[in-house]
């Protein structure tokens, strides 16, 4: 008769260990492995006693107490591992670090940005404000916009960007949103962004001056 909880260390926990180790799970990891962490001691403990056992009566170790103790050695390793992981993953999530493409996260400053009038206002035209508060209506000329977030560096066309956010209340954090809805938070890397202005022609302003661009939305032919 197999015993169940046997069963359960041998094969179930590895595996949830594993699944939770490949999709960045930190409270599943992290309980995995102190149940590892448990079974690998208690697994110490008997191992120890059989090669004192062993030494005691005179013989050597035969093959069932050597996959015995690799077993342990196993457990120990996933289990300290597992604990490094789980709280890598758990402070991850706590800062919202953790994004998945398609998945909209929503913070307080996200939702300012959000609700902006001028975000909102459709026009032929792209709008840029200014720090000092000045609306600039024109075309934006970059092909293209470069952010580097907390986990990679990633480049949009322009025509796939709905607006971005320069100024924040939080220090070092841009943010750019796509027009399919997806919201990224890092650093934005083109210093110089140069704009068409109907009355004025090619106006190329630095970043540093430049509190928020809304893109106009693109025009498909019906």
């Amino acid at each position: 008769m197999v015993d169940i909880n046997m069963l359960i260390l041998y094969f179930v926990v590895p595996i949830l260990w594993i699944a939770s180790l490949k999709v960045r799970n930190g409270i599943s990891l992290l309980v995995t492995s102190i149940i590892l962490l448990i079974g690998g001691i208690v697994f110490l403990i008997l191992s120890v006693d059989a090669v004192m056992t062993i030494a005691r009566w005179g013989g050597g170790l035969d093959a069932d107490i050597s996959a015995f103790m690799i077993m342990t050695i196993g457990y120990l390793i996933m289990a300290a591992t597992g604990l490094a992981f789980s709280a890598v993953f758990i402070k991850e999530k706590s800062k919202g670090k953790i994004k998945s493409s398609g998945v909209r996260h929503t913070s307080a400053l996200e939702s300012t940005f959000s609700a902006s009038p001028q975000s909102r206002k459709e026009s032929k035209y792209d709008l840029m404000i200014l720090r000092n508060g000045d609306n600039l209506s024109g075309t934006i000329l970059n092909e293209s916009f470069t952010i580097q977030t907390t986990y990679t560096t990633l480049s949009f066309p322009k025509d796939e960007i709905k607006r971005m956010l320069f100024e924040s209340a939080q220090a070092d954090i841009q943010i750019m949103e796509l027009q399919r809805g997806d919201i990224l938070r890092g650093v934005i890397k083109d210093e110089v962004i140069n704009i068409d202005i109907p009355s004025a022609g090619k106006t190329p302003i630095e970043q540093d001056k430049i509190r928020e661009i809304n893109f106009a939305k693109k025009q498909t032919p019906e």
